[in-house]
């Protein structure tokens, strides 16, 4: 990209939706379900979600994620209509963040 390489990475885990739970974007779900006036924090928080948006922003702030919307978080509704956000590892996310960070000084002072 613009004349530089660039490293990325793929990840995987197992299936951690129980059985009979759907997938859908927070975005839709908000649309859907949110309150007259009610901003998109203030829907999470009435669900009780407000600990893992922060959990989340905090993440995505210390590995510099700009990608973050309301499409690429995902909520797992059962068939009651019980809603729960997809479970969001962030100590993977911050252990793979320091071994990266750690790498890219090494290599600096390895120099």
């Amino acid at each position: 990209m613009d004349g530089k390489e660039i490293e990325t990475y793929i990840t995987r885990s197992a299936n951690f939706r129980k059985q009979g739970e759907r997938k859908i974007a927070f975005d839709v779900f908000y649309d859907l379900n949110k309150e007259k006036d009610e901003s998109p924090m203030e829907f999470a928080c009435r669900y009780g979600w407000r600990v893992y948006i922060y959990q989340m922003m905090a993440v995505d702030y210390l590995i510099c994620n700009r990608d973050r919307h309301g499409a690429n978080i995902e909520i797992l509704v059962d068939e009651q209509g019980n809603a729960r956000p997809a479970p969001f590892l962030i100590m993977v996310f911050l252990c793979f963040f320091l071994v990266m960070m750690i790498g890219k000084v090494l290599r600096i002072l390895m120099c």
